[in-house]
This record gives C-alpha cells, structure tokens and sequence, in this order.
C-alpha cells in the first residue's frame, strides 16, 4: 500500500510538472475549437510561413545512412530531408509553394530519425522529415540567465490522493536569441548552451499550439518546450 502510494505521488508531481500555468505575459496560441489547427496558427503568426525554393540529393548524414533522399531547401535556409515513403508525394511539390515546420506528435517521437514534418499549405499535404541543416544565419543562443522563480509560471502540489494543495511558482530559466526573443524554460528540463543553433517552430495539439526550440541535426536532433516571453 505504502508503495502504490509513493507511486501515485510520483506521478501525480510528473502530471503537474508537466502543466504550467501560462498567464498572458506569454504568447501561446488557443485556436478556436471550429478552426483547422494550422491554419489557426498561422494566422497569428504568418512569419511560420516558409517558401520552398530548392531541393537536392542527399548524400547520407554522418553515419552513411540515408543516402538518395530528396532534401527540402526552404527560404530560411534550412534543409529537411524527406522520408523514404513521402518521396513520391514530395516530387509533386513545385517551387514556391508554401511550407510550414511543425513538430510530429506521438509518444514515439525519441525512436524516430525523421520527428518533424513539412505541412505544404498550398497543397494541403504532409511529408515527415529530418532537419539536415541549419541556414548561415539561423539563430542560436547567445545567453542563459541564472534560475529563478518567475511570477508568471507556476505548477500544481497535490496529495497522495491527487487532491490539489496549491501552486508554486515554477523555478526557470531565460534563453537570449541572437534576435534579441526571449525564451523561457523550466529549470528542472534543462536548457541550452550558448551559442547552440536553433530552429523555432511549435508543436500543434487540437485546439492549441507550444513552442518548441529544436536543435542539433539529422538523427542526434531534438527539440524542448519553450514559453516566449512578449515585449
């Protein structure tokens, strides 16, 4: 009994750790129940949109594995090699079309080399990919504040039982881009060192949208939740 409950108080702080308040001093995106998810975002946020300009061969990542995908080159710069089994769907894709990056949604998501997606707004249609490279001018971090605990993001203490007790401020951490955006993180997750290229994006649920920074390329990619903070 003693350890079912020890158990159940595990998970109960995971739960809780893992729903943060969000108060408006941050921007996050609540798409109206009646609206496609994407195409919600996107009208709060249209610089999402990207262009797809070229795209070439790839010639495996550092492993030797993956060699003869296409690679889709987008008007940032960055380039995401298509999944084996997207390849035909992708060959129907013309130049300029627009492209949104989003973030594939499963619990499978650490097993997975291709764990992004390319959303083709104009054609209606997705391919899974992998980010191969970065743009010569993609972001990345240039500081990392001390931890803290923030006025504006808390998280849920609850009992054995589940019963709530109250809410505590979350203690996080500030991430400084190179474009001057500020990206907020919870502590006890981790963050990322200085000058660590990244790639920002979001992953998409049903009614709602979190940011997400990826980093790292090819199969070693990852990417970590992020809250941006508002001017």
């Amino acid at each position: 009994m003693i350890r079912n409950s020890r158990i159940c108080k595990i998970l109960f702080v995971l739960i809780s750790c893992l729903t943060l308040i969000n108060t408006s001093a941050f921007s996050a995106v609540k798409i109206d129940a009646s609206d496609n998810c994407i195409d919600g975002y996107l009208v709060q946020y249209p610089e999402a949109v990207k262009e797809y300009v070229s795209s070439y061969i790839f010639n495996g990542d550092k492993h030797g594995d993956f060699k003869g995908g296409f690679v889709i080159v987008l008007n940032d710069g960055s380039a995401w090699k298509v999944h084996p089994e997207d390849q035909v769907k992708f060959s129907n894709w013309l130049q300029g079309e627009s492209v949104f990056v989003g973030i594939r949604g499963t619990c499978y998501w650490f097993k997975r080399e291709h764990k992004y997606y390319l959303y083709n707004i104009t054609r209606k249609e997705f391919v899974r990919a992998m980010i191969v490279d970065y743009s010569d001018s993609s972001l990345e971090v240039v500081s990392v504040s001390k931890p803290y605990f923030s006025q504006t993001l808390s998280k849920g203490i609850y009992d054995d039982e589940g019963n709530w007790l109250a809410d505590v401020p979350c203690r996080v951490i500030d991430m400084i881009l190179s474009d001057g955006s500020k990206w907020i993180r919870t502590y006890s997750y981790g963050y990322l060192k200085v000058r660590t290229k990244v790639y920002v994006t979001v992953k998409l649920y049903k009614h709602s949208a979190q940011f997400c920074l990826i980093y790292e390329k090819e199969r070693e990619s990852k990417y970590m939740s992020v809250y941006h903070e508002e001017e």
